[in-house]
């Protein structure tokens, strides 16, 4: 398998953009690395390097595993409203994790 900046010149060919636009477009798209790299034939070491240099960040919950075939999000009911634990913490303004932290001990998704 090639280094990510072996495969520069076929990646930016193939995709007619500068590689760095390549990579950040799929990390907003809700891609792993594991699997961009998979995608451009790429080692997954090479390409966590180019991010590191880059400055690219890739979201900690990926949409591969969000969006599990035969597995819809949890919704959670509140004060007749139902939402995905990731929808409550964007309404709220806090992490998915603090959100399930919430329910785990209090039951409810806001502050008691």
């Amino acid at each position: 398998m090639e280094t990510i900046t072996q495969g520069r010149n076929r990646i930016e060919s193939e995709f007619e953009e500068p590689l760095r636009d390549v990579v950040v477009g799929y990390a907003e798209m809700g891609y792993s690395r594991r699997l961009v790299a998979d995608t451009l034939e790429v080692s997954f070491e090479s390409l966590k390097h180019f991010n590191r240099k880059e400055g690219i960040r890739f979201p900690r919950s990926p949409a591969v595993h969000r969006d599990i075939p035969g597995r819809p999000p949890r919704r959670v009911r509140h004060n007749g409203q139902e939402k995905s634990l990731t929808q409550w913490a964007w309404d709220l303004g806090v992490s998915p994790c603090t959100v399930h932290k919430r329910l785990r001990t209090t039951g409810r998704v806001v502050r008691a």
